[in-house]
């Protein structure tokens, strides 16, 4: 799973994905492979949306701003 999990790194650090997009491409992994490594990112801290919805990299140019509370 880790293998996976960096190829998916490879890719979303390019160009954010929806989550169907990463599991047509890494189609030669079953799904639930594909899921969890999608939920080992998100639990390592280092999976994030951009404003459209799709996976992109915390931190990364695409990431969505988290809401501000109270505002």
């Amino acid at each position: 799973m880790a293998e996976l999990s960096a190829k998916i790194v490879a890719v979303i650090e390019k160009t954010p994905r929806y989550y169907s997009e990463l599991a047509e491409q890494f189609a030669d992994y079953d799904f639930r492979t594909v899921a969890r490594a999608l939920g080992k990112l998100h639990e390592d801290g280092r999976l994030w949306q951009d404003p459209r919805g799709r996976m992109c990299l915390r931190d990364s140019p695409f990431a969505a701003k988290p809401p501000v509370k109270g505002a």
